[in-house]
């Protein structure tokens, strides 16, 4: 609570009341400490950033991609942001925080995630900031081992496939789009009025195929999800290459999340099991490495076809 009261004493909204009179309510998060604060009628939302992430996390980018987010309409309105310490204040949203299965189950929902990630994807003001998928891999790998900590178990025996990802999305380079690059169904918000995506910490230009990756790999869809994600996104059949992309992300997903659930295990980041996290991904990573479709999508990436972005 000290740390509260440090944060709201900087706030112009806020630093004039009381702690008292403030009603202060925990909300989820997995590194950093986040709250919902409620006075007079109004709520926001309260982010203090975690414990070492500002290692990997550039808080002014950041910044200034949630405010051009937010104009854009499919972020929370930005109403305070201390980039030297990563401190927010966001207006709340009145939404249900959208987990993977109800994402799942949802026959209309991966049609309903395109169409918001055409719209991110399409924001026409710039960010500051660019998401290398392979060079933050190496980022947190240099930062873990700083701390004295290791890839999970399996990293080693990936590299090869890694590579060939690698080459195999750069050989054919798309133009790169504003990301949100962590669109987990959790940083989804389901209002009356339609999707919000918040979060922004790790956005920045990047593939858009990326984003469309991750979130069918963090929800767990099945064939004719990701098929319904891809078709709204595209506004008609989405090309093979696009759908080659998508499943080499997947598994460069798994894997670059799998280092970073070994960053947290090393940093004591003590919200979730993180060292069974990191486990679990690396353990999906090389399944979608090991599966027949992997080499089918090496092709299609190397086809050169348009990604059907526009």
């Amino acid at each position: 609570m000290e740390g509260v009261e440090r944060a709201l004493s900087r706030i112009p909204q806020l630093r004039a009341l009381p702690l008292h009179a403030l009603a202060l309510q925990p909300l989820p998060a997995m590194t950093n400490h986040t709250y919902r604060v409620s006075v007079d009628g109004s709520r926001y939302v309260l982010r203090l950033a975690g414990r070492g992430t500002g290692d990997y996390i550039d808080r002014r980018a950041e910044a200034h991609n949630a405010r051009v987010a937010a104009a854009a309409g499919v972020n929370a309105e930005v109403l305070f942001f201390d980039p030297e310490d990563g401190t927010m204040l966001t207006r709340y949203i009145e939404g249900v925080q959208l987990d993977p299965a109800a994402l799942r189950g949802d026959p209309g929902g991966p049609a309903r995630v395109g169409r918001l990630l055409r719209r991110v994807h399409g924001i026409p003001a710039g960010f500051r900031s660019r998401f290398d998928v392979f060079a933050r891999m190496r980022r947190y790998s240099a930062i873990l081992r700083g701390l004295g900590g290791a890839p999970p178990p399996g990293f080693d025996t990936v590299a090869a496939e890694l590579a060939a990802a690698n080459m195999a999305l750069h050989a054919v380079p798309v133009p790169p789009a504003p990301c949100h690059n962590d669109p987990w169904p959790r940083n989804l918000l389901d209002t009356p009025t339609g999707l919000y995506l918040v979060d922004w910490e790790y956005s920045g230009w990047n593939d858009p195929a990326w984003d469309l990756a991750d979130v069918s790999a963090e929800a767990g869809l099945d064939g004719d999800g990701e098929a319904a994600l891809l078709e709204a996104y595209c506004a008609g059949p989405a090309p093979r290459a696009l759908r080659g992309r998508v499943g080499l992300y997947r598994a460069v997903g798994h894997a670059l999340w799998a280092v970073w659930g070994a960053l947290q295990h090393a940093s004591g980041n003590p919200t979730v099991d993180f060292s069974s996290y990191a486990r679990r991904r690396m353990a999906r990573a090389q399944e979608a490495l090991g599966a027949a479709g992997f080499g089918r999508d090496l092709a299609a990436a190397r086809a050169g076809a348009a990604t059907g972005r526009r």
